[in-house]
């Protein structure tokens, strides 16, 4: 119970119920067959996400969405810089 509630935040039986599945399917007897178990997952789990951190993920193309379909505005350090100083002396 305490595995379900800390992987999905709210009792589910049916996570449960597959946890209890699997270790019934892989022949779990006492707690230290579970805590094997996790090891394997943990480690077979730790090697998954180093592969995918490998991985480079290809720009996509551009969305077609028309959100994006308008010129971007483009600002240099001069602009800000300008900005800062009208706001600063507005307020004195």
């Amino acid at each position: 119970c305490n595995r379900t509630i800390l992987r999905t935040q709210k009792p589910d039986f049916k996570y449960t119920n597959k946890i209890l599945e699997t270790w019934f399917k892989k022949g779990v007897k006492d707690q230290a067959d579970i805590a094997k178990l996790d090891e394997e997952f943990m480690k077979s789990n730790n090697a998954h996400n180093a592969q995918n951190a490998q991985k480079v993920t290809p720009m996509g193309k551009p969305s077609n969405n028309k959100f994006n379909q308008f010129p971007q505005r483009t600002y240099s350090a001069k602009d800000y810089a300008d900005l800062e100083r009208k706001l600063l002396n507005k307020g004195l």
